[in-house]
């Protein structure tokens, strides 16, 4: 599996209830429909996503994103830089924690307006994606705060991600 993959299978979690396209899918991630073609047959080969259905396995899905994502895909923090709020930082945790500002994780972007350390993206344009998509941005900061944050913003992190994953 690619870090890519990650978005795509949030992405596909999120159209549970509309049809789409390759193409769409693609169009909506940054991705090139080849890159999101391959994405979702390493999904269906991991047995996180159904092909035939266009459906995630959500409990599968929730065993990897808990449990997988931080070993796969470390965080890597770097210097201060201005960008797009995750982790922590950004909605649904930034709502129920209280940290400092100079704790603030964000993804680089040339337009963003937040001060913070940097977190790389999982793949480059994430963050482009993330800001057209509020539930994806919300997803994807939950995945985020898995990989970087510590053990009380891991299992807030936790526990929001299942709750929305498995509809609890």
């Amino acid at each position: 599996m690619k870090a890519q993959d990650i978005a795509v299978l949030l992405k596909v979690f999120l159209w549970r209830d509309r049809s789409w396209s390759q193409r769409e899918l693609a169009v909506a991630l940054g991705l090139s429909v080849s890159e999101a073609n391959h994405a979702l047959k390493r999904l269906a080969l991991a047995k996180l996503y159904n092909p035939h259905r266009k459906q995630v396995i959500r409990k599968s899905a929730e065993e990897l994103l808990l449990h997988g994502v931080k070993f796969f895909y470390p965080a890597r923090i770097g210097a201060i830089a201005y960008g797009i709020p995750t982790a922590h930082a950004a909605k649904p945790l930034s709502d129920l924690l209280v940290f400092d500002a100079a704790d603030k994780l964000v993804w680089p972007d040339a337009n963003g307006e937040e001060k913070g350390q940097s977190l790389e993206p999982l793949y480059p344009t994430l963050p482009r994606a993330a800001k057209g998509d509020p539930e994806l941005h919300e997803l994807l900061a939950l995945i985020d705060a898995i990989r970087a944050g510590g053990a009380r913003e891991r299992a807030l992190a936790e526990e929001q991600l299942s709750a929305r994953l498995l509809g609890t």
